[in-house]
Parts: C-alpha cells; sequence; structure tokens
C-alpha cells in the first residue's frame, strides 16, 4: 500500500477543492448577511415612512378634511378670559361642594339633589363658605359671557386633564346654588349654570363624555326645579336648546380633534401603549407594536375621517336606533383595526359616545318641551311610537322613559332610558 498513488480520471478529487467549498460558504454567508442588512434598512425605512400619510392628506384635503392642527385655525380665548377661567379653578378648590364636603350623604336622602327636600345640612354648609369668594366665583362665570372657550390650540388624550377638575368643581358648586336658590333668584341661578356648560371648549373624546355627564347633571338639575323656573320671569329655555343641540351638533368637531390627536401621535412615533400584549413576550411586542402601528395608521385615519362625515350627517336627524347603531359599528370597526386598539384608550366608550350623545339631547328636548307647555320629543329608539313614554305612579306622571336598544318597553327599568321629572326611578337610601 505504501507508496500507491491515487488513479487518474473523473473520481480522482481537484486540488484546491475544499478551499472553493470554503470560499462558496463564506459567499453564501455574505450574501444572507447582506440580504438581512438590506431588508433591516429596507424596513426601517418604511417604519419611518410619511409615504401612506402623504397620500391620505392629498385625499382628505380633497373632501376638505383638516389634516392638521394649523389648517383647523385654532385661536386662544383671549388673555382676560384665560385669567377668569383660571381664577374659577383657583376658586373652585376652596369653595367645597355639599357631596364634596359631606361625601357620607352621597346617594341618600341627606344629599343635594334633584326631587328630593333639601337638607337643613345643605343649607347650613352653603352659609358657611366664604361669601365673597363665592361671589367673586360667580362674577368670574358671568364674566366668560357666552363666547365658547378656547383653551389650546392642540389637545391630546391628557392635556384637559386640569381643565375637567375646573369644569367638574364649578358645575357642582354652580348646581348646588341653583338647587338652593329661592324663587326670586332661581332663574339667574340656573342660567349661570347652564351658560358654564354650554362654554366649555370642545375637544377629543374624552372631553366630550365629560361635558355629557356636566350636561346630564345641570338637566336634571332642571328638571327637579322645573315647576318653579317655568313660573320664573326670567326664562331658561334657549340655554337649555343651546346644551340639547351641543349635545349632537359638536360630534364631528369632536371626531375632527380626535383624528388630529391619533396623526399627531403616528406622525412623533411616540411610545405606544405598552399596556397592549401582542404575544406576551415583551421584546418581540415592543418590536411588532411600531410595524402594526405603521401598517394599519392609514386605515384607521381614514376610518376617523368616514366617521366625520357621518357624525355630520346624523347632526339634524332624531338620532333612529338604525342611524345610532351604524355610526356605533363604525367606531367599532375603527377600534379592532391593526392602530386602533394601540391608540385608543377609553374601553368601548368610543362606540357608545353616539348613544349617550343621542339620549343626552333627547332629556334637552323633553325639559325643553316641558318648559314651553309643548308635546314631548317622539322615542328615537322606537319610531312607530308617536312620543316618550310616561311613567305614572299614583295617578301623577313622574318622568318619562325611552326604551332600549332590544325594543322591549321595560316600564322605564334598564335597559331604558329613564328621564326624571318628579320623581327619580329609584328612591335614595336612608340617612346615615
Amino acid at each position: 500500500m505504501t507508496g500507491m498513488t491515487l488513479p487518474e480520471g473523473p473520481n480522482r478529487c481537484p486540488e484546491g477543492a475544499p478551499v472553493r467549498r470554503h470560499r462558496s460558504w463564506l459567499l453564501l454567508a455574505a450574501i444572507v448577511v447582506g440580504g438581512l442588512l438590506i431588508t433591516t434598512a429596507v424596513f426601517f425605512l418604511w417604519l419611518r415612512s410619511t409615504s401612506d400619510l402623504d397620500g391620505l392628506r392629498r385625499e382628505l384635503q380633497a373632501e376638505h378634511v383638516p389634516t392638521t392642527w394649523e389648517e383647523l385655525d385654532l385661536h386662544l380665548s383671549p388673555p382676560a378670559t384665560l385669567a377668569t377661567w383660571k381664577r374659577i379653578g383657583e376658586l373652585s378648590k376652596v369653595l367645597k361642594p355639599f357631596a364634596i364636603q359631606y361625601p357620607v350623604f352621597n346617594g341618600t336622602t341627606a344629599s343635594l339633589t334633584p326631587f328630593s327636600p333639601v337638607p337643613d345640612a345643605a343649607r347650613i354648609q352653603h352659609a358657611m363658605l366664604d361669601q365673597d369668594r363665592l361671589e367673586e366665583l360667580r362674577a368670574c362665570v358671568d364674566a366668560l359671557g357666552d363666547q365658547r372657550l378656547e383653551l389650546r390650540t392642540q389637545s391630546d388624550f391628557f392635556t384637559s386633564m386640569d381643565e375637567f377638575g375646573i369644569e367638574r368643581s364649578g358645575v357642582n358648586l354652580l348646581t348646588d346654588e341653583a338647587l338652593l336658590a329661592d324663587p326670586t333668584r332661581i332663574a339667574p341661578a340656573f342660567r349661570r349654570l347652564l351658560r358654564f356648560v354650554a362654554v366649555q371648549p370642545c375637544g377629543t373624546m374624552l372631553s366630550h363624555l365629560v361635558r355629557i355627564s356636566q350636561t346630564q347633571i345641570a338637566f336634571a338639575a332642571v328638571a327637579g326645579r322645573l315647576e318653579a323656573l317655568k313660573g320664573a320671569p326670567q326664562r331658561v329655555d334657549d340655554l337649555v336648546e343651546e346644551l340639547a343641540t351641543l349635545a349632537v351638533a359638536e360630534l364631528p368637531d369632536m371626531e375632527t380633534r380626535e383624528m388630529l390627536n391619533a396623526w399627531t401621535t403616528f406622525v412623533r412615533h411616540p411610545t405606544l401603549n405598552d399596556q397592549i400584549s401582542i404575544t406576551n413576550l415583551g421584546w418581540l411586542d415592543a418590536m411588532l407594536r411600531p410595524a402594526l402601528l405603521r401598517a394599519g395608521r392609514a386605515g384607521f385615519l381614514r376610518r376617523e375621517a368616514g366617521l366625520i362625515h357621518r357624525y355630520a350627517q346624523g347632526v339634524g336627524a332624531a338620532g333612529p336606533d338604525a342611524l345610532i347603531a351604524d355610526l356605533e359599528q363604525e367606531a367599532r370597526t375603527r377600534r379592532y383595526s391593526p392602530a386602533g386598539f394601540m391608540v385608543l384608550k377609553l374601553g368601548n366608550y368610543d362606540a357608545m359616545i353616539c348613544q349617550m350623545s343621542y339620549e343626552c339631547r333627547l332629556h334637552g328636548l323633553l325639559l325643553l318641551a316641558e318648559l314651553r307647555g309643548q308635546a314631548w320629543p317622539r322615542d328615537p329608539f322606537d319610531p312607530a311610537h308617536p312620543q316618550l313614554r310616561a311613567l305614572v305612579r299614583a295617578g301623577r306622571t313622574v318622568g318619562a322613559y325611552s326604551v332600549g336598544r332590544d325594543g322591549v318597553d321595560h316600564l322605564g327599568k334598564r335597559p331604558d332610558h329613564y328621564f326624571p321629572l318628579l320623581e327619580r326611578f329609584e328612591p335614595l337610601k336612608p340617612a346615615p
């Protein structure tokens, strides 16, 4: 075997073959690494690109839908008005409403609430407030006039939180004033309350929800002193009508600001809602969130713009069940888009906000009919019925109600929506 040589022919291994195979592997590795680098670079360029938004902007501009805050052309309220608003906030921190100072009475017969006798404790507490500051608060609210407040030229989800606190405190104080007012002062007190709610700024969805809740508080107070207001020399009909109209009429403006808020979020590439888990793997979620946001943002914004148009079409409508259900479905479709579930932070309220707005308007229209001695409005959830149903107890009409989404008459119980005129549906609990 010693000295044996390999045979010549096709089976002989060529010299240098191991080197060529090694080079082939290196070339393949370089191609793979280069492909990964190029793919990564393309991915990050795509991630940072705004070409999808540029195309959508041109499309929406043709539809006269603003795509920047500058196009919305918002202007801050005059400096004097802003200073007055700030002072209202300072005063509302010192002057405590009865429900805040004595929370133990809330929901009981000892609370200061519509449709219940005024408790002596509420009169005493109100008399013990700093009367000079209380008079200054009234003067500040009156000084706001009837011009809508504009506190910022841009808004996002959190920028209005302090403003909401001022609004709620102011409404609670003015509601106490209205419920405690004697017959000679009842109309001015209620006009001050209703005007204060009416001038609050429009904003995003959260702002609108706060506005609806404050309007409902004011409407409940009006209902609680309805008979006295009917006989008052100064009327409140115009302000009740204005608030009833605003409940639905400001939906397109609200949705426009909501869209611009989302648009700003998408352009700036902020930290996304890290409470949303896609894979339950933190590192993988951190990689997937920006990609899903980039892939779905144009569709999300297009749905936002479509919702603006649909809200505008529904402003003058009475709000039939089909319209409300349709708008709620559009809002849900937007929420469950790839980008929507990562940027919307209010649970399912975006789908419910339409029904809440139309119900608030319906409450205002009912009060307006009572104040003017006119027929009640019709029930939008039951087109076959000529008007809201009356709830009669002991031979007297104590309230009205609208049937729920199921179209079944539950005699004012949920899911029906009850509007009290003389009595609440369920009595208060005994005082502690």
